[in-house]
Parts: C-alpha cells; sequence; structure tokens
C-alpha cells in the first residue's frame, strides 16, 4: 500500500524545513547564503512535489484495478511531481549553479525512493488474492446463512 509513513514523515520534514528557513531569515533579517536560500526553496518545492505525488498516488490507486497499472500510474506520477519539485529548485536556484545541482540530486534521490518504496509488493499477498479470498468468506457465509434460514433456526 503506497504512502506508507516515510511519504507522511518527508511531508512533514520539508515543511519543517520551510518554517525553519523563513525563521532563520527572520532571526538574521535576510538570508546569508545560497545554501540556505537554496534550502527554503528546496524545501517549498517539496510541500508542492510531495502534495502532488500524494493526491496523484490516490488517484492512481482508485482508478486503477490491476497492479501493473498502478506501478505506470505511479511512476507517471512520480516523474510528473519530481519536474514539479526539480522546476521550483531549478528556477529559483539558477544562479548558483553548485547549490542548484546539490539540492536538485537530492530531490531525484529521495522521489526515487520514495517510489521504488511504493512499486514493492509482496509476492505472497497481492490484493487480486485477498479480494478472492474475501469473495469466498462471503460466499461461504451466505451459504451458511441460507441454510439456517432453510433448517428453522
Amino acid at each position: 500500500m503506497p504512502l506508507r509513513f516515510r511519504l507522511r514523515s518527508l511531508f512533514f520534514l520539508v515543511v519543517t524545513a520551510a518554517l525553519l528557513s523563513e525563521l532563520m531569515q527572520f532571526v538574521n533579517g535576510s538570508r546569508e547564503s545560497p545554501i540556505v536560500e537554496g534550502f527554503g526553496y528546496f524545501a517549498y518545492g517539496g510541500i508542492a512535489g510531495l502534495s502532488l505525488y500524494t493526491a496523484g498516488v490516490l488517484l492512481t490507486m482508485l482508478a486503477s484495478q490491476s497492479p501493473t497499472g498502478q506501478r505506470i500510474g505511479v511512476i507517471a506520477v512520480a516523474v510528473s511531481s519530481t519536474l514539479t519539485w526539480l522546476l521550483i529548485v531549478v528556477v529559483a536556484t539558477r544562479l548558483w549553479i553548485p547549490v542548484c545541482v546539490i539540492y536538485s540530486a537530492l530531490v531525484v534521490v529521495l522521489m526515487v525512493i520514495l517510489t521504488k518504496g511504493d512499486l514493492a509488493t509482496d509476492a505472497d499477498i497481492s490484493p487480486e488474492q485477498t479480494i478472492q479470498r474475501l469473495r469466498r468468506a462471503k460466499n461461504e457465509a451466505l451459504t451458511h446463512v441460507e441454510q439456517r434460514r432453510h433448517d428453522g433456526h
């Protein structure tokens, strides 16, 4: 199941980073270095990119019935949210090439790790097998209820 704890904690980390960046700007009166300013833009891009990723993955899971379709959807959503995050970072830090490269690489690594975890499935438990077990249990329960009705209980 996608959207496990690590996405939530990554999102809270990015929001906290944005708040810290703004706090540092308020305390110092202005941003002191490109690294600090890039840190803020990295955090803002993360908020946008991770929000897009969360919404996209949820819609993909609701819209697609097959695991293959869900995987393709998760990959497409990951690419688009990574590009959104990268766009914000690159546009904001384009004047500081080393900062831009460092934060861009970090964005790509984080999204690859996040997406790889969401694409991992347990070979023993597939959604189709779970649905089939639930259907069998439902049919057995209905059969049992019908038998009890016919027996007069």
